[in-house]
């Protein structure tokens, strides 16, 4: 309960700001339709809100002769981790970034979503940085890492000397916040990797280890914004330029959706190594055996060919081996296939846990300012939602 308690203090204030916006609007699920309840990353909404119609429209029948008809809510891991385990409605199909998030929840009393699963799509982590600021770094002649961007982002004198001076006087950093988002928790991953020079999954002495907890420190101290998910953190990083963000930790598929334009987005990998989402669409192993059924033929169209081409217009590197590659993952769009040459193994329940921690201590103090939306949209539930989660972050604020 302790774990879960910390779990829910570090998404409180994010989810204040998302209640009741994460759920997509569906098509009327028909009278007698098996429904299969699908919670997935945010980061592959763009792939889902054109694949869900899809099969939908092909009003594919269970065994009993049942139309199947797929509801998408999107989630980071994080968050789904709490609202599962909480006693929220427990969804058909979870998709989550990385396996270690359904270890995470089983960990919390609930392991029906480590039975049955198997990797939809692939994005690796990568640091997003706009073309002049990369180039100014002699990217892509010299490979950057983890640690050199902590370094100058923590260094004005350094930053300086190597951009010219042409970006303002500090590189301004964003990546997600740790205890919503896997992206977040994977950045800080990165970092201890980075700093142990490690390729093997690093535990919780590692992240314990006095340069670790200095190289968090200097990266930590350098970060301007922490979004809520991926993708709102690569729309704001192109709304808002430069000037906002020199660089930001997201996957290559959204350096694909937000990096056209001119300047341009590129996705930087790390020479020291980085993660790899490999997005498992995991059943859950308590649903009813009708909708266990239905969902495994989701995840069936997901990973056919014509499922797998949407996730490749999304951005998406296929999980499907016999699926072609092509554009958008090219480097037109600032992407390179050949990489990452080191890709690290995938973290414990333990290090996930603990580089929370870590970042609860290693974080700048910031002035917190609560936004409610009053207006009329948010009337009935929402609102009573949105009241009821304020005073529990203000209790967890002591």
């Amino acid at each position: 309960m302790k774990r879960l308690r910390l779990f829910a203090a570090l998404v409180t204030v994010v989810a204040v700001t998302i209640l009741g916006c994460g759920r997509s609007a569906p098509d009327q699920a028909p009278a007698n339709a098996t429904v299969v309840r699908l919670t997935a990353n945010s980061s592959l909404v763009p792939w889902l809100q054109k694949a869900i119609p899809e099969f939908n429209d092909q009003r594919l029948e269970t065994s009993q002769g049942k139309p199947v008809f797929v509801e998408l809510t999107a989630a980071e891991s994080g968050q789904a981790v709490v609202d599962i385990a909480s006693g929220g409605s427990a969804p058909t199909l979870w998709i989550p970034d990385t396996p270690v998030w359904t270890d995470v929840l089983a960990e919390q009393g609930n392991p029906a979503y480590q039975d049955d699963c198997a990797s939809v799509a692939r994005s690796p982590l990568v640091i997003a940085m706009w073309r002049p600021i990369a180039e100014s770094l002699g990217w892509p002649g010299r490979s950057l890492g983890w640690l050199d961007i902590g370094s100058l982002a923590a260094d004005p004198t350094a930053w300086a000397y190597y951009s010219g001076g042409q970006f303002g006087p500090s590189l301004r950093l964003g990546h997600t916040h740790p205890g919503l988002s896997s992206t977040g928790a994977s950045t800080l991953l990165a970092l201890v990797q980075a700093a142990q020079s490690k390729t093997q999954a690093v535990d919780a002495n590692d992240i314990q280890q006095p340069i670790v907890k200095a190289s968090v420190g200097a990266f930590e101290g350098a970060v301007s914004w922490f979004s809520n998910s991926t993708d709102t953190l690569g729309q704001a990083m192109r709304e808002r330029g430069a000037g906002f963000l020199g660089a930001a930790v997201v996957y290559e598929s959204t350096v694909i959706q937000y990096g056209s334009g001119d300047p341009s987005i590129v996705a930087v990998y790390p020479f020291e190594g980085t993660f790899m989402a490999t997005f498992p669409a995991c059943t859950n192993s308590e649903a009813e055996a009708a909708e266990i059924e239905a969902a495994q033929a989701f995840r069936t169209y997901l990973l056919s060919l014509d499922g797998q081409a949407l996730a490749l217009q999304a951005g998406l590197r296929p999980a499907n081996p016999q699926a072609p590659v092509g554009a958008p993952l090219d480097a037109a769009h600032g992407v390179d296939l050949s990489q990452p040459e080191i890709v690290f193994d995938p973290p414990s329940v333990e290090s996930v846990y603990a580089v929370q921690g870590l970042w609860q201590s290693a974080r700048k103090s910031v002035n917190l300012v609560m936004l409610v939306d009053a207006s009329g949209s948010m009337q009935g539930s929402k609102i009573e939602k949105v009241r009821e989660a304020a005073v529990q972050f203000v209790e967890q604020m002591g």
